[in-house]
């Protein structure tokens, strides 16, 4: 592992061979232990910039390696794709009719309890405030 060790610059031929290790070692630790990113690259071999391993070898490589890293995990990379408005607005819609009709069969549960709590005479004021704090000295 070449963490932090690598402070000076180091470019081109071993720099790849630098890359080459990291990858193994990370490979080799797996996803939980040392997820492959560029970013992780960066701090573990001390460069200064991200841009350095964005070379289209390097680049390529590194999409190599965190590939291998998902398949040997089992793990399926999961990319955020904003869905457009139209499906937004859909989805929100379809969420505001699945609660309103909970908030209508909740209505109406308790227009239940109130119509056969006035007609057993219950005082409905009573029997809808809120309910006392639990007294545990008492359950002992």
């Amino acid at each position: 592992m070449a963490t932090q060790k690598h402070r000076t610059t180091v470019k081109g031929l071993a720099l790849d061979l630098l890359l080459d290790e990291e990858l193994a070692s990370m490979l080799a630790d797996g996803i939980a232990k040392s997820p492959i990113s560029f970013m992780a690259l960066t701090a573990r071999l001390g460069l200064n910039s991200r841009s350095t391993l964005h070379t289209p070898v390097r680049k390529e490589k590194i999409l190599r390696a965190i590939q291998m890293q998902l398949d040997a995990s089992g793990k399926i990379p999961s990319k955020i794709q904003r869905r457009n408005q139209a499906e937004r607005i859909v989805e929100l819609e379809r969420q505001n009719a699945v609660l309103q009709t909970a908030l209508d069969h909740h209505i109406e549960q308790m227009c239940r309890v109130i119509a056969n709590a006035t007609a057993k005479g219950w005082d409905v004021e009573f029997l809808l405030r809120p309910l006392l704090p639990n007294n545990r000295n008492l359950t002992k």
